[in-house]
């Protein structure tokens, strides 16, 4: 009677918690949805585990395993810990079954989904594979179809052609939705092309349950086409939500798309993976959804065309989509060496994007590859190989009078032609190292040695790029084409039509490199391209030693020069304005910072600039919990001289609470806040206020800080009377949280975003 007891209390908290596993409370705990067993039930069959009668026992053991469900769990796991052998031996080989599963299906807040329907879809009209979650949302994917799916990813060329692989994953459940999108695929596969799978990969959907307060923070809406009836079986897509002051957050599941139900009707909720301290639990009210909606793609819907806006979940998104009614098609010029047009066996390398007139972009399926119902306007073509070649084509105008057959032309060569200076002198610098770079490797050129130095400084005017002499550079920077400039420090660098260059980047032994991005430049519409003078300034060497800090799995740290205004050299001042473009959204800068990993075998070099007075910031960007270190000892080198600084170590920082209320007192949601330094001009990134209004900071001990709301959406006045609140905060947080009080105004100015309306 007392073990009775027992599970029936455990049961009624079991029910009562399941609020937490993404399952509505009932305000009666023994009560049941349709298709749950009573509680009565699972009691009775886990007593039913220590009867006399072998099967009797057996039958309960069925029963239990087949109605899993977090109760039974809850049930069996005080079972297993009783004083009943049988009955423990019994519910503890059940708990291992039920566990046992390859995968887990949860909701976009990571709550397991019970009961969800999983299909595999696969081509040419085979049949699909259709499981069922159990109780604590685990499903068991056959392992031969997991294997097919991952293999590819891991480089496996061996799969044969008829292996059928599955298109892709739904996961429905009455109560949530539909979702559609890819496997979540596993960390590794074995030497024999097995999955290695210790736990259960989670399928995360982008929904959440009906009637929860995180639904109430969906977006909802309806989809209907140009007559105004609802659309069943579009897809909706959302990779990423702004937040009030636009706050980012992005999702980076497999599975990011849901359908409309029968009446045009969704819901859509993005997971939020890596909050980083930035917001409460739940998706901010009035945040702005950045959607694709694609029609059903089949019967009367086929043509109809996709449409890319930003709704907030503060009210219905009402989304029309359009019918084209102009029919083309597209042809694409081929690269050289081949010529002519590209054949059918190509365009899976394809993306096609349509610019709406608002300016939204808009990736197209598939099927545009080849043309069809088009909208008039702007069309944008790319096509890339595994070998990482990459073709932005010329835009195309489709217009009512266009030709039927509409080409894609190939871009042309762009040459970025300028000067290479001494940064002192303005004399001309030659032989030094121009590139067109694609992105970065480790991004120090401090690393490069005097040996590997001097061999490249033996290469010629135009190096080979497969010259071995390359290499070391080529672990630097990723680059497609180099050149040193002559005498006169001129250079000319061609960008060719398969490749994009990022920035050009002026590289030499001594030196400080200089980069200007050049990414605007990418599509050929410009071919020369004027650089002008690119400074070189002379450099020295710190080397230094970064320390892992505790709790910190993955810290990268930046160093930045803190210059002294004393004591410097006579050119100072046009350094100063070069390195007035060193931020990142600026086109030309010089590139000194890379990141520094902890490093427990050996120091490692950084290049500062010589002969000029500064300190070294250590920060630490993404780890806001711990505080930039500076090495406090000024350093002013000659050209050439090294520096060891020694070890670089960080300290935790510390949390103060703001707390953003109304005049009443009570707590606003969804403010954004930013922090400043009183010894630096940059704000912090945005963090939203949470449901009882507080927002959560780290900071630096002993330093003066400011917290202001702020939005993107106010205008010039309201953002310079936005209430503030400046603290100097000692060696320990205050106990209580800073308060910024608002009024009914500044509230609905400081909760709204800049997000572009959909079409209502």
């Amino acid at each position: 009677m007392v073990r009775v007891m027992a599970l029936v209390l455990v049961l009624c908290l079991a029910a009562r918690g399941q609020g937490e596993g993404g399952v509505k409370e009932e305000k009666q705990t023994n009560a049941t949805r349709p298709g749950e067993v009573p509680i009565a039930e699972i009691i009775s069959l886990i007593e039913q585990l220590g009867d006399e009668q072998y099967s009797r026992r057996e039958e309960a053991q069925q029963k239990l395993s087949e109605m899993a469900d977090a109760r039974v769990l809850n049930a069996l796991r005080e079972a297993a810990a009783g004083a009943d052998p049988e009955i423990a031996a019994r519910a503890k080989k059940l708990m291992a079954e039920l566990q046992s599963f390859s995968h887990v299906v949860v909701d976009a807040q990571g709550r397991p989904i019970a009961g969800a329907t999983v299909r595999l879809l696969y081509p040419k009209g085979q049949k699909p594979v259709t499981l069922k979650s159990n109780g604590f949302g685990g499903v068991t994917l056959p392992t031969e179809e997991v294997t097919k799916a991952v293999r590819p990813h891991f480089g496996d060329v061996t799969r044969p052609e008829e292996a059928v692989v599955p298109t892709e994953l739904r996961v429905s459940h009455p109560r949530f939705g539909e979702a559609v999108g890819g496997f979540p695929l596993p960390l590794s596969v074995d030497e024999n092309g097995r999955v290695e799978q210790a736990v259960p990969l989670k399928i995360r959907v982008p929904l959440v349950e009906k009637g929860t307060e995180a639904y109430g923070r969906s977006l909802r809406g309806v989809v209907t086409g140009p007559d105004g009836r609802p659309m069943e079986g579009a897809r909706v897509t959302c990779y990423t939500v702004r937040t009030p002051g636009e706050g980012l957050i992005q999702s980076h599941d497999s599975i990011h798309d849901v359908l409309t139900g029968a009446q045009g009707r969704f819901s859509i909720y993005v997971s939020d993976a890596n909050p980083r301290n930035e917001r409460g639990k739940l998706i901010p009210e009035r945040s702005q959804f950045q959607v694709v909606v694609n029609g059903a793609g089949e019967g009367a819907n086929a043509d109809l065309f996709p449409y890319a806006a930003s709704f907030p979940n503060a009210e219905e998104a009402k989304i029309r989509l359009p019918r084209p009614e102009l029919s083309h098609q597209f042809a694409y010029e081929a690269p050289p060496p081949g010529g002519g047009r590209l054949g059918k066996d190509d365009l899976p390398n394809l993306w096609i994007a349509y610019t709406q007139p608002d300016g939204t972009r808009v990736s197209l399926p598939k099927k545009y590859r080849e043309g069809g119902k088009l909208l008039p306007g702007t069309y944008t073509a790319e096509w890339a190989d595994m070998r990482g070649k990459r073709i932005v084509y010329q835009p195309v105008e489709v217009k009512a009078d266009s030709p039927e057959v509409l080409l894609f032309r190939l871009p042309s060569p762009v040459h970025y032609r300028g000067h290479v200076v001494d940064g002192r002198d303005g004399k001309p610098l030659g032989g030094v190292f121009v590139m067109g770079k694609t992105g970065t490797m480790k991004d120090n050129p401090a690393l490069l040695t005097d040996d590997q130095w001097t061999e490249l400084e033996a290469l010629p005017a135009k190096p080979a790029m497969d010259d071995d002499r390359l290499k070391a550079l080529s672990r630097i920077y990723a680059f497609e084409t180099i050149v040193r400039t002559d005498e006169n420090g001129e250079f000319d660098v061609e960008q060719p039509i398969d490749h994009k260059y990022y920035d050009v980047a002026a590289i030499a032994r001594g030196r400080l490199a200089y980069a200007i991005k050049v990414y605007k430049y990418a599509g050929g519409e410009k071919p020369e391209v004027a650089m002008g003078d690119m400074p070189l300034f002379p450099a020295a060497r710190v080397t230094l030693k970064i320390m892992p800090a505790p709790g910190s799995r993955h810290m990268s740290v930046m160093p930045e020069w803190i210059l002294a205004a004393d004591h410097q050299p006579e050119w100072f001042e046009h350094f100063k304005r070069v390195m007035g473009n060193r931020p990142y959204g600026s086109e030309a800068f010089i590139p000194y910072g890379q990141w520094l990993k902890p490093n427990k075998a050996e120091m490692e070099p950084i290049l500062v600039p010589a002969d000029v007075k500064l300190t070294l910031k250590f920060g630490v960007p993404y780890e806001e919990g711990l505080v930039p270190t500076v090495y406090e000892k000024p350093i002013q080198l000659a050209a050439g001289k090294v520096l060891d600084i020694g070890e670089v170590a960080f300290k935790p920082a510390m949390v103060v609470k703001v707390k953003v209320v109304n005049e009443a007192g009570k707590g606003v949601e969804g403010v954004a806040v930013r922090e400043k330094y009183e010894d630096e001009n940059i704000w912090s990134v945005v963090h939203n206020a949470d449901q009882e209004g507080f927002v959560r900071f780290f900071v630096r001990p002993n330093s003066s800080v400011e917290f202001a709301p702020d939005t993107m959406a106010a205008t010039k006045e309201e953002y310079a009377n936005r209430p503030r609140v400046a603290f100097k905060v000692g060696a320990t947080a205050p106990a209580e949280a800073l308060v910024i009080t608002l009024t009914p105004q500044q509230i609905q100015t400081l909760t709204k975003t800049a997000g572009k309306p959909g079409n209502k």
